[in-house]
């Protein structure tokens, strides 16, 4: 990957079925504050056309995301796994490329870029006018909560998993 994505990385750590109010406790004792309760998620999880005029395409999307973040994920777009488009149950709506590390890889080369969205159905036909496939909807319960500026937890609850 390029240098010019370096300050995009994304440090996410998962652990699995932990006990929610132990959890919340425990954020709130080291001075985490609540930003939501748990809410319904939807996520439109699309793969990434294989070519993509993108200077046109960052014309396009520039008026629908919020100001200044569609150059990330402009420059992130080449090195993505998928784009996703995300409804956050709370009136928020963002879109994010995603680029995993893959194994043998740093945890550096995890890679995030995302922006609120100020005009979702605009940005949805977008996407599919440029040849965006929605591979799958995904829903799922989430609480947030942020510890200091630059951490933000979350306790997600997925459909199917205990």
């Amino acid at each position: 990957m390029t240098d010019n994505i370096s300050d995009l990385t994304e440090f996410e750590i998962n652990y699995f079925f932990v006990d929610p109010d132990s959890v919340r406790e425990t954020l709130t004792q080291i001075g985490a504050r609540q930003v939501y309760p748990c809410l319904k998620q939807e996520r439109y999880i699309y793969s990434i056309p294989d070519y993509i005029d993108r200077i046109a395409f960052q014309k396009d999307i520039t008026p629908y995301l919020e100001p200044g973040k569609s150059s990330s994920i402009i420059r992130l777009l080449p090195y993505g796994n998928y784009l996703r488009l995300r409804n956050e149950g709370n009136e928020t709506l963002t879109l994010s490329v995603k680029v995993h590390a893959t194994s043998g890889l740093y945890m550096s080369e995890q890679k995030e870029a995302e922006s609120f969205v100020l005009e979702f159905e605009a940005l949805f036909s977008i996407l599919k006018e440029y040849g965006f496939q929605c591979k799958n909807v995904q829903e799922n319960y989430r609480e947030k909560w942020q510890l200091e500026e630059t951490c933000t937890l979350t306790i997600d609850w997925w459909p199917y998993l205990e």
